[in-house]
């Protein structure tokens, strides 16, 4: 049973405040599934304060870091509020930090990074932190990201497959083992270039989006054995260009890469390789995407909402 300090209401289905879902028919006359949209701004229950961080577990449910509320908030995937947790960060007198991005394991736990800013220091201190949670929103144990001089928001992904953490702060890639946190590897990306978010797709291979100067960007694929070796880039030209690409993740059937083209207002598909496939959904300014194991596309978008598309909405017209 979860602390009360931590976990700030319990998992009882409530609909949230701001919630629209509809049906429509497909040429076929089968009822197709329309999407969900829910969240708005606020401090109370389902509102967000800058939603950036999304995961799916096994059991569908979405978890969305919920930044400036300093909380991760928890729904059902048909938009649902169960409860939320405040990000405390063990070991550090119970502060709570700005929760930006968040993976899940194999074993259900939650791995949230963020940062504090401890403003009563002088000079002021900035700490980069991971701290792993249960589901229920109890902090376990946290670990330090070094170096962190920079107001640049860190991302993080968990490669289940191999058992590994990676977590990226502005321009530093770090590989951990989730259970020793001993610093596996560390390499630099190309300096000026701000990374967004990060995923790894079936082979391991680490997959980075890039917002470049001048609302240009890409996605950058690095070797697995994480020593920095670039091994292709896409999302540079034609219809497939990322205009400040943020969220990315990867269908674990097919290996497809899905890729938040925010300035476009869409969410794009490439393939493992990089070539473009097709947009599979448009959304107001995409941040960031998840999958859930239904083929649920779960979207933060503007307007500090989640919109969760049914993957008949995405995956079955992508031939069309």
């Amino acid at each position: 049973m979860a602390d009360s300090s931590y976990m700030s209401t319990t998992r009882t289905t409530v609909s949230p405040a701001f919630m629209i879902s509809t049906s429509s028919e497909s040429s076929d006359g089968d009822a197709k599934s329309d999407k969900i949209v829910f969240g708005g701004k606020g401090t109370g229950i389902g509102k967000f304060k800058t939603n950036s961080g999304v995961v799916v577990s096994t059991n569908n449910e979405i978890f969305v870091t919920d930044m400036h509320n300093r909380r991760v908030q928890i729904f059902t995937i048909d938009g649902a509020f169960l409860g939320n947790f405040s990000t405390v960060v063990p070991g550090e007198n119970d502060i709570a930090m700005l929760p930006y991005d968040i993976a899940i394991d194999g074993k259900a736990n939650l791995w949230v990074v963020g940062k504090h800013i401890y403003v009563n220091e002088k000079p002021v201190r900035l700490a980069v932190y991971v701290v792993k949670y249960n589901r229920d929103g109890l902090p376990r144990t946290k670990f330090d990201i070094p170096y962190s001089t920079t107001y640049w928001l860190p991302t993080i992904t968990v490669d289940t497959r191999r058992d590994k953490i990676i977590v990226v702060d502005k321009g530093k890639v770090f590989t951990y083992a989730p259970e020793s946190y001993y610093q596996r590897s560390e390499f630099t990306t190309i300096p000026g270039y701000l990374v967004s978010y990060v995923t790894v797709d079936l082979t391991g291979n680490i997959l980075l989006t890039y917002d470049y100067p001048r609302d240009y960007g890409s996605v950058h694929v690095y070797s697995r054995n994480g020593d920095g070796q670039l091994l292709f880039k896409f999302g540079t030209k034609g219809n497939g260009q990322l205009r400040n690409p943020k969220g990315i993740c990867v269908d674990p059937t097919s290996g497809n890469i899905l890729v938040a083209n925010r300035n476009r207002e869409r969410v794009d598909m490439f393939t493992s390789s990089g070539v473009y496939v097709r947009t599979v959904v448009e959304a107001p300014r995409p941040g960031g995407i998840a999958l859930g194991p239904d083929g649920h596309l779960v979207v933060n978008t503007d307007g500090f909402t989640v919109t969760v598309f049914p993957q008949d909405m995405w995956f079955l017209g992508m031939n069309e």
